[in-house]
């Protein structure tokens, strides 16, 4: 589904009723169902890529999972998930790494589930370590 902006709802009623009332009704109830389908919408890469696009690669289990205040995050809505990490695979040695996300899948964030194993790619956005669902990190099928 296509996501439409209110200005641009706005907008078009604006236009239509002047020139085409009757359809105005019809067109709002089509254009309100496709407002509300906001997704995030990934470019399929090779995990080699996935690794170049990463400041850090590690294999790990999910700790913890917070909600990070909003005056601390990029996002409002984010969490930040601590990992006891099993694998380096690129970037820092540490034996935990922590990681931001959005909440919320259709923003993109990915939905960690704690003491599950995961492969996270993640890169630094505004000073902080961040994943999400287009960044290749994935769940482990066992402790790989």
């Amino acid at each position: 589904m296509i996501a439409y902006s209110p200005i641009i709802i706005q907008r078009m009623y604006f236009l239509m009723k002047q020139h085409h009332p009757k359809l105005t009704f019809v067109t709002l109830l089509l254009w309100g169902k496709a407002s509300i389908a906001l997704a995030c919408s990934c470019i399929p890469a090779k995990e080699a890529q996935y690794l170049k696009n990463a400041q850090i690669a590690f294999e790990g289990q999910a700790l913890d999972i917070q909600e990070v205040e909003k005056a601390q995050s990029q996002w409002s809505g984010s969490v930040k998930i601590t990992f006891k990490v099993t694998k380096t695979i690129k970037g820092s040695d540490k034996d935990q790494v922590s990681v931001t996300t959005n909440k919320s899948s259709a923003a993109c964030g990915y939905p960690f589930q704690r003491g599950q194993f995961y492969r996270v790619y993640a890169y630094t956005y505004k000073g902080q370590l961040t994943t999400g669902l287009c960044s290749g990190t994935r769940p482990l099928s066992t402790k790989e």
